[in-house]
């Protein structure tokens, strides 16, 4: 066995090995049985001891006996305690369910200040630092003191801050090699708790390989040694890169032919866009030919003159209507009169001989003007009809101009890219006579009205037969369905 022991502040003050005889080790390891525990290595004893000293194996000393009384197996049974806890707040497997990094880019890295172990994780990792592939935080804590784990779920707490801001994919605890009896400092509820509730998976690589912490059962990746878990962040860095480096050569071939699949659709589709253009320009043209022969040049008077019959008439149908009502409404006032007046001196003329018959001859001016108001209302009521017919006549008389004068607007034609011609009073100049002895020459089109200047004597009429512009008649070439139209 090796005995260590330390000061209040954790240093080192004696060391000694020792051994124990077989007959003294079964009665201790009975005792520590019937406790529960077990004697290992890390355990804090309090032991009784006989010291010798041999010409051949220098100093030493003899195990008399073992206090199982004065914290025997404190380690263990602070572990076991820490376990139960951690379980029954269901947190134990909290960071080892964490997923695994596939790749790195940011580790914080705690390790006592000075260690050796350190030194051999620099020596890997540095390199991926130089060629710029992971960031890594180094942070101190010294690991052997009775402050250690406090220290330590200090810097952690620092991290989880940092993290917040900017994700680290791991941070990893790291102590080289040493005495076996170190490593109780770690064996702390905090620590162990904090370890568990770290959001981002927990990487240790603790002492020696044959050293097992409480750290290491609940790490997310627990590893022997510092250069372990150096060499596992560099292969899983090379491995995403090798993937990567895969992933952007598939891209590169579905790249590829994904374009070439692209331009045979594009060819394809100009091929067919041009076909249709084509065609469609060819019914544009026949479209346009068609209505440049049915416009007529006085198309706009024409639509002027229909709008003015169209109110004309719908204004002659309402005045008659109203006339033929109103005349109806005066013959039943006059009618009403007539009767009444009648009835009034009927009564008179017979009021004295005809006594007796009073009631009778009283109801017969009533009778008599109710079939006479009868009689109006009918007339009336026919009247009212004709007159809605002939209002519905002239509006849809009214729709038909109002449709043909739309067809004949101008205003279709000028869109369709033509120009109208008219002289300084606005009127137009269908001949290219008219043109040429205009002084002034306006060109109306579809986005505005700019001036021309005529040149040139005016043609005859056979040269200007088949050139009549937007507004002129049609030349008997173009009358004959078997002439060839060119626009």
């Amino acid at each position: 066995m090796e005995f260590v022991e330390h000061d209040a502040a954790g240093k080192k003050i004696a060391q000694v090995n020792g051994g124990c005889w077989p007959g003294v080790y079964r009665r201790v390891i009975e005792a520590f049985t019937a406790l529960g525990l077990r004697l290992e290595a890390g355990s804090k004893v309090l032991v009784k001891i006989v010291s010798r000293f041999d010409a051949n194996y220098g100093y030493s000393v003899e195990i008399e006996d073992i206090d199982p009384n004065y914290s025997l197996g404190d380690l263990k049974a602070r572990a076991e305690a820490i376990r139960r806890r951690l379980k029954e707040g269901g947190i134990w497997e909290r960071n080892r369910r964490l997923r695994r990094p596939v790749d790195f880019l940011r580790v914080a890295v705690i390790s006592p200040p000075g260690a050796a172990g350190l030194g051999d994780f620099r020596s890997t990792v540095d390199r991926l630092t130089s060629a710029g592939l992971v960031e890594f935080t180094f942070v101190e804590a010294p690991f052997q003191t009775p402050d250690a784990a406090a220290r330590i779920v200090a810097e952690m707490r620092n991290i989880y801050r940092s993290h917040q801001a900017s994700s680290f994919c791991a941070l990893a605890i790291i102590r080289g090699g040493g005495a076996a009896a170190d490593l109780a400092y770690l064996v702390d509820d905090k620590l162990a708790e904090a370890v568990c509730k770290m959001p981002m998976p927990v990487m240790t690589g603790i002492g020696h390989e044959r050293d097992r912490n409480l750290i290491d059962e609940v790490a997310c990746i627990p590893l022997d040694t510092p250069s372990k878990v150096a060499e596992h962040i560099r292969g899983a860095v090379v491995s995403a890169a090798q993937a990567a480096d895969g992933a952007i050569t598939d891209i590169h071939s579905q790249v590829r032919l994904a374009v070439a699949h692209v331009e045979r659709g594009l060819a394809a589709a100009g091929t067919e866009i041009e076909r249709e253009a084509r065609g469609a320009l060819v019914s544009a043209e026949r479209t346009v030919r068609s209505a440049l022969d049915s416009l007529k040049p006085d198309a706009r008077g024409s639509l002027s003159t229909a709008s003015n019959l169209v109110v004309q008439a719908e204004a002659a149908a309402l005045r008659a209507a109203r006339a033929r009502r109103d005349t109806a409404r005066e013959g039943l006032e006059a009618a009403r009169a007539d009767v009444a007046r009648l009835a009034g001196d009927h009564l008179l003329a017979h009021e004295r001989q005809v006594t007796r018959a009073f009631a009778g001859v009283a109801a017969e001016p009533l009778r008599l003007l109710d079939g006479t108001a009868r009689d109006v209302a009918d007339q009336v009521a026919e009247v009212l009809r004709h007159a809605t017919a002939a209002v519905e006549a002239v509006d849809r008389e009214v729709g038909r101009v109002l449709t043909l004068a739309e067809a004949l607007d101008p205003g279709a034609v000028l869109a369709a890219g033509y120009a109208i011609l008219r002289g300084a009073d606005g009127a137009p100049l269908p001949t290219a006579a008219l043109v040429a002895a205009a002084p002034v020459i306006r060109a109306e089109m579809r986005d505005g009205v700019i001036k021309l200047q005529p040149s040139g004597p005016a043609p005859s009429k056979a040269e200007t037969a088949s050139h009549n512009g937007v507004v002129g008649e049609r030349s008997e070439d173009e009358r004959d369905p078997g002439h060839d139209r060119k626009t």
